[in-house]
């Protein structure tokens, strides 16, 4: 007798909260990654993480990916944290959108002096996309703009400003830690 075969219905296969973990984990990997480079620590360097979840399902999906984004991005302890939670001093800050922080300790690590000038400059570019979108969202023709692009345009406008606020901190850690010679 043949071997039969069937075709087995492909949505059976799709496990959709272990998809959303994975692309959660990889957007605070690639940031992370990039933030290495920018800083130019070497491989290996491994600098203490903290990823700050804005919300409790952020920090869940971190604890549950925690070995992968170490190994992935090559960082020493990893340490989620709530929204209000305590990082470490002298961490270097970058927004993973608008729903979490990732913080790297950088102290003995990297010039302070570029990093603040990088912050400066990246607060500078989000003030003025901030700007560009209030200045959309309050001309003349707005109430003529479909509905879909004015949810678009408010939700980018709320996660630049979420950006520029932790960018602001960042800066302000930054020349703290300038200011108290580390």
């Amino acid at each position: 007798t043949g071997v039969q075969t069937c075709a087995l219905p492909i949505s059976a296969l799709v496990d959709e909260e272990a998809e959303s973990d994975i692309k959660a984990m990889l957007e605070v990997v690639g940031v992370v990654r990039s933030m290495r480079d920018s800083y130019g620590l070497k491989p290996s360097q491994r600098p203490v993480l903290y990823v700050r979840g804005r919300s409790a399902e952020v920090c869940a999906v971190m604890t549950r990916q925690k070995d992968n984004v170490v190994a992935l991005a090559k960082t020493g302890e990893l340490n989620v944290v709530a929204q209000d939670g305590e990082v470490e001093k002298g961490c270097g800050m970058r927004p993973v959108g608008d729903s979490a922080e990732v913080h790297l300790v950088l102290k003995g690590m990297v010039d302070l002096d570029a990093e603040i000038a990088k912050l400066e400059k990246s607060i500078a570019s989000k003030t003025a996309e901030l700007a560009k979108l209030k200045a959309t969202m309050s001309a003349a023709s707005w109430d003529k703009v479909p509905a879909n692009v004015k949810e678009q345009t408010t939700s980018k406008h709320a996660s630049v400003e979420v950006e520029l606020t932790s960018l602001s901190a960042a800066l302000e850690t930054f020349k703290e830690l300038k200011a108290a010679g580390n």
